[in-house]
């Protein structure tokens, strides 16, 4: 796997525009958390939003490959798992590859928010709370996972219409949750509330990780060519 792993990488860094964006994002993330002790918990849960977008934004890349060609005037994109079945990758490795970057992609950003609880403790003083840090975690945790689901859901073309579909839909879901937070004035509400968001994202997130490996099983074991698998979409 790690073999596949550096090829895919490789792949994975010619998406340089998305890579840009998703750092400036992440850049801005880390100041927007400096504040977010003397902010409090409403203001954590404001600016997880990008939080969770900024997941998104990382594994998108592992997902769509750079290449395109015109087809009768339309543009054809070429998804990473169209190119990589040709390549000789197996469809298993694929989906077990991608499991581990979505888990990792997910760690990382609990790690950074961790870290940035640091400074923010020093920020504000006497005033931090962990509930702060607790909302930020649940928060971005819950709608990363959620989001991602769709990544196992959908597969091949199928998934360039429904990632932008299901990314919107969430992020619908987060604004309506925090408008809700707003009118909450116990800081235990709002951490409860979003202890049920990570709940069910990660329900909705190993349903649709399990769906897509057995799947994947089964099409192996009745021997379906990779170029019907890869374009079966």
């Amino acid at each position: 796997m790690k073999q596949y792993l550096k090829a895919e990488f490789d792949l994975c860094k010619k998406n340089r525009g998305n890579f840009i964006l998703s750092i400036f994002l992440l850049f801005v993330y880390c100041l927007l958390l400096l504040f977010s002790g003397v902010a409090g918990m409403k203001y954590a849960a404001f600016i997880s939003m990008l939080g969770f977008i900024i997941v998104i934004l990382f594994v998108i890349p592992w997902y769509f490959s750079p290449a395109a060609f015109f087809q009768n005037r339309k543009k054809v994109c070429i998804t990473m798992e169209q190119m990589v079945l040709m390549l000789g990758e197996s469809k298993r490795t694929f989906v077990k590859i991608r499991i581990l970057l979505c888990v990792l992609h997910c760690l990382a950003m609990m790690g950074m928010i961790a870290v940035m609880q640091i400074p923010a403790y020093l920020i504000a003083g006497e005033q931090y709370s962990l509930l702060v840090f607790e909302t930020e975690v649940l928060a971005v945790l819950g709608f990363s996972l959620l989001a991602m689901s769709i990544l196992f859901l959908c597969s091949g073309r199928r998934l360039i219409i429904g990632l932008p579909f299901w990314s919107g839909l969430c992020g619908g879901i987060a604004g309506s949750i925090l408008g809700d937070v707003q009118e909450f004035t116990n800081a235990d509400d709002v951490l409860n509330l979003y202890i049920g968001v990570a709940i069910i994202g990660c329900i909705v997130f190993v349903f649709s990780v399990l769906y897509r490996y057995f799947k994947t099983v089964c099409e192996e074991r009745r021997g379906l060519p990779k170029k019907q698998i890869a374009g079966e979409e």
